[in-house]
């Protein structure tokens, strides 16, 4: 086995394994690194350079077990020594290398990365040579006329576009009017709710558009204004109800019903799995190292450069170092932790954002598309927790269509794979913005 250590330019420490020699024992380490995963890839790319020498595979035997020897079971080593400013942030890879011989006879290779999160441990893999088979065979790119015909067709009878004659209602005790308004935007109540108080933000009832590029940034920061609205007054009603969710999905394919540009706001007294596991590991970094991870990450995306794309008022914008989603851009609001903080600044910072990274994805030929703010349920957890939302493109809008982001290592186990890595498209975003 070849094991070759490199720093890349991306800010990260890789380990390059090629899958042509696979005679090492190292099943006895394969249940504790799986036990493991997370620190397994940070302490063996962390080592790799000072332990390769003599026979590579006894080499990387000797990393493998010295790792996890130094690691025991990993609940009783003592809390690391706090480090300062961005070297609080590990980008940790693994680069393999397959080899098989295509249909013609002829050998072939193919190079793909897999980059582990640096908070929740999730791995996204890369591997350029995906891109060809995804042309080949599902990918393609938006049918602009059926889109528009779809557009036309879907704007008679639609029931956003007559929500004030037609639309649902909140109890006055909650909504006097019935309808929630700010600005260009109406909130009334989802006919089939999966929460306490499961709410739709239309954007604009006067503009039934199916072209990302075509959602006005200014409606788009009315319809993140009435969701705060919508979440503080539930949580005035009622104290318990302080956990929830906003979000979009945009035509089919990003899992949209109905196709006027809408959000959707949930509120419950339960929280949301996604949300919590990410405020107890933001909570667990602040604890370990001193300082917010969020406030770091930014900090680390910065220096680096290559993931970094710009910003929007306050709001910084990256793309994902690990993406767990296709092109997956985030907007982080640093010392500002949930909607219910938000101000009016901000919402037209992550408007502004938004309508920049949708409109990205039109210019790709992705024109669906779904995002959700990560929202804290706790006042004033700004210190170890950012406000953020990520947004990720879906399969381009066909009258057949794949949905490739949805095979069953995404969707149940919860890692993806990805044609382009993220250094790519936010060159191209970057030159946008």
């Amino acid at each position: 086995m070849t094991a070759l250590p490199a720093i890349s330019p991306c800010g990260r420490t890789t380990f390059v394994a090629s899958t042509a020699v696979s005679n090492i024992d190292v099943g006895a380490t394969v249940a504790h690194l799986a036990r493991c995963q997370r620190f397994a890839y940070r302490h063996a790319t962390a080592r790799a350079p000072d332990a390769i020498g003599g026979s590579d595979a006894e080499s990387i035997r000797g990393v493998l077990l010295g790792t996890c020897r130094k690691m025991g079971r990993g609940v009783h080593r003592k809390p690391p020594l706090r480090r300062q400013g961005a070297s609080m942030i590990e980008f940790a890879s693994v680069v393999e290398k397959a080899r098989l011989i295509d249909p013609a006879g002829n050998a072939a290779e193919q190079v793909i990365e897999h980059r582990t999160d640096p908070l929740t441990s999730t791995v996204a893999s890369i591997n350029a040579a995906l891109s060809e088979k995804a042309k080949s065979f599902f990918l393609g790119a938006t049918d602009v006329q059926l889109l528009s015909e779809f557009q036309k067709k879907t704007r008679q009878d639609c029931p956003f576009c007559s929500v004030a004659e037609k639309g649902t209602r909140f109890p006055p005790n909650f909504v006097k009017e019935g309808q929630l308004r700010i600005g260009m935007s109406v909130a009334v109540p989802n006919l089939f709710s999966k929460s306490v108080f499961d709410s739709v933000a239309i954007i604009d009832p006067l503009r039934h558009v199916l072209f990302p590029s075509q959602i006005a940034s200014e409606a788009l920061a009315d319809a993140v204004r009435v969701s705060c609205e919508l979440v503080r007054r539930a949580r005035s009603r009622e104290p318990s109800l302080v956990h929830h969710v906003v979000g979009m999905n945009f035509l089919g394919p990003g899992g949209s019903s109905l196709p006027h540009p809408h959000f959707q706001v949930h509120v419950r007294s339960v929280p949301y799995s996604g949300v919590a596991r990410l405020l107890q590991l933001s909570a667990a970094f602040l604890e370990r190292t001193g300082r917010s991870y969020w406030e770091a990450l930014i900090e680390k995306e910065k220096q680096v450069g290559a993931r970094s794309i710009g910003s929007t008022g306050r709001v910084e914008w990256l793309a994902a170092y690990a993406p767990a989603h296709q092109r997956e851009i985030w907007g982080v609001l640093p010392g500002t932790g949930s909607l219910a903080e938000l101000t009016e600044n901000d919402a037209d910072g992550f408007a502004a954002g938004i309508a920049k990274v949708i409109s990205f994805y039109e210019a790709v030929g992705s024109h669906p598309f779904t995002f959700a703010f990560f929202s804290s349920p706790e006042a004033g957890s700004g210190r170890h927790f950012a406000l953020h939302v990520k947004l990720c493109s879906r399969p381009p809008f066909r009258s057949f269509y794949s949905n490739y982001d949805t095979w069953f290592t995404p969707k149940l186990i919860g890692d993806d794979a990805h044609t382009q890595a993220p250094e790519q498209y936010a060159e191209i975003l970057r030159q946008r913005w």
